[in-house]
């Protein structure tokens, strides 16, 4: 990696040159094969496109999220159906900036941040008032993901200062505790935004695209200029906002979040016999991109999705 760098920079003679070859560039090797063990990969994970597709990746250098790009992931601003399930994601700050967002999912598991709402310097209950504002459907949503700050006991002994999570339920709106996970989130987060042709999957339309609003192309900036972390390539570099509150990384970890909260799996095909009267299998907890509690559930209560609010809990909702 380091001779090729030094070659891509004009440090090395012209008698170097660079060259690539693939596990599929290999003629001794079997596509089928080469098939089953990209399968045992995270789909764009830094370990696939350097051991298999011999990308060169550097710390500083590779870009943790390639293909994000503005024409597959800006769409003109749309009506949601009122019966996709809207959920929120929220990224705390105060000296740096706090992000919240809103998404939107339909059956399919695609998912769309509708907006994002930004700002800086606010106490919770500032934030929670501007939240209501900007969202009208607030109370619509199913659930708000935020990061585990928000639960930090700041309480010295004797006192009673509330958490940010106290404090913002108080003022309307609830938080849930995010799956934090860096590394998992990452990957996550590159599969949503797969849309580029590979060897085994044509080209299509992105599962995770934003509207176009000013607080989505901010966030849109900072999916683009995120990078892997130089010491763990299966993350992303953590970069905070300046004194001024520019820059930052608060946007991705909202992202980050909120698409954690439904994660995109694959399962293996069921055999028939197995489904139940909703076409599920009734062993598996977690069908495509849904948690669901089996047939058991009970009916979802004042929600008004049509078709969706005769269905149990997390069936296609």
């Amino acid at each position: 990696n380091i001779i090729c760098e030094e070659i891509r920079a004009g440090e090395r003679s012209g008698d170097w040159q660079e060259f690539t070859g693939t596990a599929y560039d290999n003629p001794s090797l079997n596509t089928a094969g080469i098939d089953e063990l990209v399968s045992e990969y995270t789909p764009g994970s830094p370990a696939l496109r350097q051991e298999v597709y011999a990308d060169l990746l550097r710390g500083g250098v590779g870009m943790a999220l390639p293909q994000v790009d503005e024409d597959k992931h800006i769409i003109p601003r749309q009506r949601i159906p009122l019966h996709w399930e809207r959920f929120g994601a929220f990224d705390w700050g105060f000296n740096h900036p706090y992000c919240f967002g809103e998404f939107a999912c339909d059956w399919d598991g695609n998912v769309i941040l509708t907006d994002t709402l930004w700002g800086r310097q606010q106490l919770p209950d500032q934030i929670a008032e501007q939240i209501g504002k900007a969202f009208p459907l607030l109370s619509d949503y199913r659930y708000i993901v935020a990061g585990l700050d928000c639960w930090n006991e700041v309480r010295a002994r004797g006192e009673s200062t509330p958490t940010i999570e106290e404090t913002m339920r108080k003022h309307g709106v609830k938080l849930q505790k995010a799956n934090v996970s860096r590394v998992t989130g990452l990957s996550n987060v590159a599969l949503y935004c797969q849309w580029m042709k590979t060897e085994t999957q044509a080209e299509r339309v992105p599962s995770f695209r934003m509207l176009d609003t000013e607080g989505n192309r901010r966030v849109l900036k900072q999916l683009q200029m995120m990078q892997l972390d130089p010491k763990k390539l299966e993350d992303a570099l953590k970069v905070d906002a300046d004194g001024s509150g520019k820059g930052g990384d608060d946007g991705y970890d909202m992202v980050r979040y909120g698409l954690a909260s439904k994660p995109l799996v694959r399962l293996p095909v069921q055999k028939a016999d197995r489904y139940d009267s909703y076409g599920r299998d009734p062993s598996i907890k977690e069908v495509g991109t849904r948690q669901w509690v089996g047939p058991e559930a009970e009916m979802e209560e004042g929600y008004s999705g049509g078709v969706g609010s005769q269905l149990p809990v997390g069936y296609g909702l």
